[in-house]
Parts: C-alpha cells; structure tokens; sequence
C-alpha cells in the first residue's frame, strides 16, 4: 500500500508504533505520525475528514413494483372479498344462479388461465406476445382474484364432498403459489429483474480477489483467508444439505467479517504511524478497503444463497404442477357434478 508523503517545514518526531498507538490511530481512521506544534495540531484537525458512515454492499433488486400499486392490488382484493361475505350474510349472493354463478366461472376461467404461462415456453405464438415481465405479473394476478371470485362464489362454504375437493385443491395451488413467488424473487433481481446466476457471481469474486490482490490495505494473509472461504462456499454447496450446513455458519463468517475490517483498520494504522499522510488519503483507503471486504463476503453469502434457492425452486416445480393438475380435475368434477345431477 502506497500512501502520499507530507510535507511539514519541522522535522516530525516520530510515534513508536505499539499496540496502544495502533489502536487509537485505527479508531480514528485518520492518524498523524508525528508530534507537532499546537499551531500544526489544529490546522491538522481544520483539514481533517469528517468520519462517515462506510459504503456497504446490499443485493439489488430492480424492476419491483411499486409499494403503492401492491397495496392498492391487496386492498381491491380485500375489499372484493369483504364485499362478498356482506352478500353471502344477507343472503344476496346463490352459487347456483346470478352473480354468485358467473362469479364462479369467471373465476374457474381466470384460474384454467394459470397454464398460459409456463405453455409460454413451448409456444413460438405465445413467446411472441407480449414480454416475460408482462405474462409473470398477469400470472399473478389472474392466480390471486380468480382464487378470491370462487371463494366469493362459494359462499364461504363447503357444502358438497366435490366442491370441498375442489375448494382444498385451489387452497393447496394458491399457498404452493405463494411459497414458489417467495423462492423466485429469491432468485431475481425482485420479481421482475435478472435472475442470479453463481457463474456470475464467481466471476465478480474473482474480479474482487485480483482488485484487493493489485493495490489494496488488506494484508496478504487476510486475502488467503479470503480465497479459501470463497473456495469452501463453492464446495460445500453442492449438495442440498450442504447449503444448509454453509446458511448455518453465517455466525461464523460474520465474525470473520469484523475480524477482517479490523485488520485492515490495524494495517491503515501502522501505515499512519510509519508515514506522513495526510487524512484524506488514509479516509479513501479505508473505505475502499472496507468496501471491497464488504463486497467480497456479500457475494459469499449470495454463492449459498443461490444454490439453496436453485434446489428448492426445483423441487417446488415438482409438487406445484400436479397440485395444478389435481385442481383442473377436481374443479372440472365439480362443474359437470353440478350441472348434470
């Protein structure tokens, strides 16, 4: 590390660099390393940067919806919902004519509607309509009201053994839903950005290691140390249970974090005493320090938290399709049970 010289019209008295030095210099980040007038003492502290907060590295999440459009979306259902059970009350609202009938196959329909979606994939027609945002969001939607009209068309009720069978199966597809809606924005950048992928991220950690290796305040061992926890993530995630032995030890990579930053503190210290830089120089290198660090273990934690999220999306395809499946079939028994006995 390479830190600019100051000039001063004085020989400096140099400051012995023991432990109680180095920690008092790190607290501050900004040291001095000599004893100088009380004239210099204050133009030192005129000049000196005012301590801020650090940069950290937090995951991005683009594209999301606004808060205010989920909140009007919830409160539209909610209001549907509640408009509905007022009805079923007075006695307003039949399932077997009116509104209450048309509400149950418009609902019916807007569910049946669900599999657009993934035939989307299959279809050079469908793939050429609209964008994969546009179909994602419409999959929601039609996934949330059409469940709430046959709810509202129900009457709240589970009257007969099919229309239970089809109520239970809509119930167990919406919470499936809900739990694979979780996963996927887990997986993207928000529900309707890029998704993550670990070649990526190991190609940025790897960036990361050359950057710190060129020209950095991180000692050479704290950069070792480093490389074999990114090499351990890597390994230990490559099984299901792996990933959740790696998400267990965040403890411990958090205390390896702190540990880390007060090295480089220590390290920038050192330099402090050992030259005459000036403060603002001391400032930057520090922060760019504790920024790359801060980096470098966010996209150690991203390593498992992609693997663990790949598994469990895979899996939730396998249950969400035939509980979709199940629904068609209960929901299609329900209608023909209706009109034909």
């Amino acid at each position: 590390m390479v830190l600019p010289n100051r000039s001063s019209s004085r020989k400096p008295q140099e400051i012995e660099a023991t432990p109680q030095n180095i920690a008092a210099v790190a607290r501050s980040g900004l040291g001095t390393a000599s004893r100088e007038d009380a004239a210099d003492d204050e133009r030192r502290r005129s000049e000196r940067a005012k301590p801020v907060l650090r940069k950290k590295y937090l995951p991005q999440y683009a594209n999301r919806t606004p808060a205010g459009w989920t909140l009007a979306f919830c409160a539209a259902v909610a209001m549907m919902l509640a408009y509905g059970g007022s009805e079923v009350v007075e006695r307003q609202l039949s399932p077997k004519d009116g509104l209450g009938y048309y509400l149950g196959i418009t609902g019916g329909l807007m569910m049946l509607g669900l599999a657009l979606y993934p035939l989307r994939k299959h279809s050079k027609f469908l793939s050429s309509l609209g964008t994969v945002t546009g179909w994602f969001r419409a999959h929601m939607i039609l996934g949330i009201v059409g469940p709430a009209l046959v709810i509202v068309h129900s009457g709240f009720q589970m009257k007969s053994d099919n229309g239970s069978v089809a109520m239970l199966a809509m119930l167990l597809v919406v919470v499936s839903g809900i739990f694979g809606r979780y996963i996927y924005a887990r997986l993207h950048a928000g529900l309707y950005g890029r998704r993550t992928d670990v070649a990526e991220i190991i190609k940025n950690i790897q960036q990361t290691e050359a950057n710190i290796a060129i020209d950095s305040a991180i000692p050479a061992g704290t950069i070792t140390a480093l490389k074999q926890l990114a090499d351990a993530a890597l390994t230990r995630t490559r099984t299901p249970i792996g990933c959740l032995e790696f998400r267990a030890g965040r403890a411990d990579r958090k205390a390896l974090k702190r540990a880390t930053h007060t090295d480089i503190e220590t390290t920038i210290a050192v330099a402090a005493l050992q030259t005459h830089a000036e403060p603002e120089a001391l400032r930057a290198e520090l922060n760019k320090a504790h920024e790359a660090v801060d980096y470098y273990f966010l996209m150690v934690e991203q390593i498992g938290t992609v693997r663990l999220y790949e598994r469990l999306f895979n899996y939730w395809h396998y249950l969400h399709m035939p509980f979709f499946f199940l629904l068609v079939a209960a929901a299609l028994l329900h209608v023909l049970a209706v009109h034909l006995y």
